[in-house]
């Protein structure tokens, strides 16, 4: 099975990456795809980060063997939000990325949590 990724500007689509695995007969399917900011330590967990992701779309199954110049492509409709608890977790915030109609994650520094988990 391969996984492709591609980003679309004013370019048009290009390649971000791809990646083949075995499936083994297991189920290939992406069934919740996630983005994240990570913080790697713990003592620097008030150092402010973040970034935005999308809008995002998905496309394609085995059936179809569409790629990006024949697939349909359809806009994943809502994002839910969550964090981990054993960093400094009064300081994380996720929102519509109104720029972008995406979703951004921010975490560190004097973010306000808004955005209630789930």
């Amino acid at each position: 099975m391969q996984y492709t990724g591609y980003f679309h500007g004013e370019g048009g689509w290009r390649l971000i990456s791809r990646i083949e695995v075995t499936t083994a007969g297991k189920d290939w399917s992406i069934h919740h795809p996630y983005a994240f900011v990570e913080q790697w330590t713990a003592w620097n967990t008030l150092k402010k980060r973040g970034a935005a992701f999308g809008p995002t779309w998905m496309a394609g199954d085995e059936k179809d063997g569409s790629d990006a110049a024949t697939a349909t492509f359809s806009q994943i409709p809502y994002a839910r939000f969550s964090h981990g608890t054993p960093e400094n977790h009064e300081h994380v915030n996720a929102y519509k990325d109104e720029p972008t109609g995406g979703v951004a994650i921010e975490t560190g520094g004097d973010i306000i949590q808004e955005a209630e988990r789930g």
